[in-house]
């Protein structure tokens, strides 16, 4: 009885992943990269995603497996461009908006990531709606960089290559390759030595 339940559970969930990809999502992604949990791609017109084809997005027996949803979402002209061998976890949100947000190769990234590179509403009460004044910037995320669960990187942010940030923090300015960060707000903690 297990066998038939987790061989229903299997067919139920490449459903699942198959109506968020072609039924709910308005972007008809090119990649072949293996989409492992329902992944929702929204596009607004001269919006761009590419992702290469041995990404990895979603992850079992990882948290939010069966429960959650990926969301790629870019607004206004920006993009999303995740690199090759990169891995990003169940329940991750990107969203951009005029600008890009680029994942650099061989990433690791835990569950319930965020990258928003933007504000999306003004700051004063007369403005929240107000395109001309919200502000955008690109968010860069280096080669080999390893994040943890529940990280939100926010706009204007480059991490350089080999950088490790510590789960649960936020990270609102740059850092410098090989470095280990962690907080609300990320703090640069000490410089990592790599072989490489």
């Amino acid at each position: 009885m297990k066998k038939i339940l987790r061989k229903i559970s299997t067919k139920l969930h490449k459903l699942k992943i198959y109506y968020y990809k072609h039924i709910l999502s308005n972007y008809k992604l090119k990649s072949k990269c293996k989409i492992n949990m329902p992944t929702l791609f929204n596009t607004f017109k001269g919006s761009n995603i590419q992702i290469a084809d041995d990404v990895i997005l979603g992850f079992f027996p990882s948290p939010y497996f069966y429960n959650s949803y990926n969301h790629i979402d870019i607004r206004h002209g920006g993009g999303c461009y995740i690199k090759s061998k990169t891995v990003i976890n169940n329940n991750f949100c990107l969203i951009a908006n005029k600008c890009d947000i680029v994942i650099e190769e061989n990433c690791f990234i835990g569950t319930n990531f965020k990258a928003l590179n933007s504000d999306f509403h003004g700051l004063l009460v007369k403005d929240r709606n107000n395109e001309q004044v919200i502000k955008s910037a690109d968010i860069n995320i280096g080669k080999n960089c390893f994040i943890g669960d529940n990280v939100t990187v926010l706009k204007g942010v480059s991490l350089g290559q080999n950088c490790v940030v510590a789960a649960g923090s936020v990270v609102t300015k740059s850092f410098a390759k090989n470095s280990l960060i962690a907080g609300n707000p990320a703090k640069f903690i000490r410089e990592i030595e790599n072989e490489v």
